[in-house]
């Protein structure tokens, strides 16, 4: 099984630019586009992006999401599918 590819550390730090040191679920959809609906899902079952949750409020480290990102970057579908199996 291969391990996914890691994303050029240039583009990484595209990415963290746009991210502050914690961000909303909106902020997270913004950089990511991934949808505050899935994020809300992925909280309930313990997947996906790590959060902090203070109270009511909920927020993703800087640190979780850039990892989130290398973790599911592939170069083909096919590595995609192997990594998520």
């Amino acid at each position: 099984m291969s391990m996914p590819t890691v994303t050029p550390s240039s583009d990484l730090d595209a990415i963290a630019a746009q991210l502050d040191p914690l961000n909303s679920p909106q902020q997270v959809f913004n950089t990511t586009g991934i949808p505050t609906s899935t994020l809300a899902f992925w909280r309930s079952e313990g997947r996906g992006i790590p959060f902090v949750k203070m109270g009511r409020v909920v927020r993703y480290k800087k640190s979780d999401v850039l990892d989130f990102i290398s973790r599911n970057t592939y170069t083909s579908t096919a590595e995609a599918k192997e990594g998520n199996q």
